[in-house]
């Protein structure tokens, strides 16, 4: 509607409510009713008396200079708000990324922590029984003492009852002689009474023959159980549960208790000869709650020699089952490995039937470090058999680790190190083995995963 002509200068015409919720402005806005002109006159104050009676202000246009200042200040605090924000976030992003480092680092302290409580409580079980196994031995070795004078006392006593068993034989064959002549005659009576008579003699010839037969077996199976002969007592057992005897003396008791003992001690064997670990177990248990460990201290004290070992070996073998595939990674990352390192895994593959020219680039031992499934090294080392093991490659893989101990190989590699544990106790138990064939025991005929065994009967001892 124009300007009235009016010049307000520096006259003042602003309501006091006045701020920036339609117009945005910058913080530090102020009304700026103020013309660059500072004249007034009498057209102005009119103006200005309109504008305070209707509640309305004079709206200066401002130069460009100053609306390009606005623009500016008002585009400055959208940036420093967005700054302001864009910090904000990337301190949230920071602080989600310590939280879950954190929470990455506190589980894999936890998962370390783990696994050495897990080893030191294993390393603390295998001591205790070391222990206890020392202390079995001892015990057995004591009754095995104890369990020699008896059994020199009683094949003592069955050589002094060699006599009385050969007098019952002669007693028997002479009453059996008797019975038949006795049958002839009663066979051969011509009369009544006189086949009465001979009936009479018959009974009494068969019931001394019977007792005599009874006497006989008694005498038999009484030595059979001195002798502890399994055989002689094996057929006696038989012979006086086909009569029917009643076992007065205890003899039958001994007897079958007896070969129950040797029935133990063949299982116990078989155990052993299969290297079986959870087989081995079970068998000892056997042994021990029927009371046949009295009885056979030495094999209970080679059985439990066994059973530690075989602990051992799974033991090592659940270690490597549980390696990190990161850790056996770390083994491969190698450009130029630590000799030890080297050897170690060139000990390993030997016992894993690769030959040890293949293994001596290692470049050719990354590429086997490096596969997986039933190649993998863990599958390897677990489906390991010792019977499978040559002794050459064992004594050849002795050489190589014999240089370094375990700490030597543990403060250089954790990872080679298990695989040094697991290859030590494999080349033992390989030695071993060599030791018992030598000896004459058929190692040969240990079975094998998925052989067929015989049978079990159950028996009732």
């Amino acid at each position: 509607m124009g300007d009235f002509n009016s010049r307000t200068g520096n006259l003042v015409a602003y309501v006091s409510f006045d701020d920036n919720f339609h117009i945005p402005v910058p913080d530090n806005y102020t009304p700026d009713q103020f013309t660059q002109d500072k004249v007034s006159n009498k057209f102005g104050k009119q103006l200005i008396e309109i504008c305070l009676n209707n509640n309305i202000i004079i709206n200066n246009g401002r130069t460009i200079e100053q609306e390009r200042k606005l623009l500016d200040d008002v585009a400055r605090r959208q940036q420093r708000e967005e700054d302001i924000r864009r910090k904000q976030e990337e301190e949230k992003k920071r602080k989600k990324k310590r939280n879950e480092r954190g929470i990455r680092e506190a589980e894999e302290r936890e998962r370390q922590q783990r696994i050495l409580n897990e080893k030191m409580r294993d390393r603390g079980i295998e001591i205790e029984e070391v222990q206890d196994a020392l202390e079995v031995e001892r015990e057995l070795k004591r009754r095995a003492e104890e369990l020699e004078e008896q059994q020199k006392r009683e094949a003592e006593e069955a050589k002094n009852e060699e006599g009385d068993v050969e007098d019952a034989i002669a007693k028997e064959k002479e009453a059996e002689e008797a019975a038949k002549i006795a049958k002839e005659k009663t066979v051969n009576a011509k009369d009544a009474v006189a086949r009465k008579q001979a009936e009479a003699e018959e009974k009494k010839a068969k019931d001394r023959y019977k007792r005599a037969r009874n006497n006989r077996i008694r005498k038999q199976l009484r030595k059979a159980v001195k002798e502890r002969d399994r055989d002689k007592i094996k057929w006696s057992v038989g012979e006086f549960k086909l009569h029917k005897l009643s076992d007065d003396h205890g003899d039958l008791k001994k007897g079958e208790r007896i070969l129950a003992v040797h029935d133990a001690d063949h299982r116990l064997k078989d155990a052993m000869d299969r290297r079986h670990l959870d087989d081995l177990d079970k068998t000892i248990t056997h042994v021990k709650k029927n009371g046949f460990d009295v009885h056979l201290p030495q094999r209970m004290i080679d059985a439990n020699k066994m059973l530690l070992k075989l602990k051992r070996l799974k033991r090592l073998r659940d270690e490597i089952m549980n390696l990190k595939q990161s850790t056996v990674a770390e083994i491969r990352s190698y450009q130029k490995p630590p000799r030890m390192v080297h050897q170690v895994m060139i000990g390993t593959y030997l016992l894993l039937g690769v030959p040890e020219k293949e293994t001596k680039e290692w470049k050719k031992m990354q590429a086997l470090v490096g596969k997986t499934g039933k190649e993998g090294l863990k599958r390897r080392v677990l489906q390991c058999e010792i019977s499978e093991v040559p002794i050459p490659k064992a004594k050849r893989a002795k050489q190589l680790l014999d240089e370094f101990d375990l700490d030597e190989v543990r403060d250089t590699s954790a990872g080679a190190a298990v695989f040094y544990v697991w290859a030590v106790a494999t080349i033992e138990e390989v030695e071993d083995r060599e030791e018992r064939k030598a000896a004459g025991e058929d190692v040969d005929a240990e079975a094998k995963p998925g052989a067929k065994r015989e049978p079990k009967i159950k028996r009732k001892y």
